[in-house]
């Protein structure tokens, strides 16, 4: 699937922006991949990975409080995503 189409017909396409954002951290573009997850999580506050994704671009530009806090509500949205807790603990060493 083209995502690019996909958010030009729907532009609230939370998944499509999801996988936008993690190509642009893969293609290091850390200002579009937090532009799109931050419009997924304004569409749809429970979209945990957005979170997820944030705290990766945090962690990419050296803020780790920020990524901690982005950690934090993931892990409240996924109790039990053992990836989130243990990217906090690491952080907390």
């Amino acid at each position: 699937m083209n995502f690019l189409k996909a958010i030009q017909y729907n532009p609230d396409h939370v998944f499509a922006m999801h996988n936008m954002a993690n190509i642009a951290i893969i293609e290091k573009d850390f200002d579009m991949a937090e532009n799109y997850s931050k419009r997924v999580i304004a569409y749809d506050p429970s979209f945990s990975a957005s979170y997820g994704t944030l705290a990766t671009i945090s962690l990419e530009r050296g803020k780790n409080d920020e990524a901690k806090a982005f950690l934090h509500k993931l892990i409240s949205l996924e109790p039990n995503n053992q990836q989130a807790a243990s990217m906090l603990k690491g952080l907390n060493y």
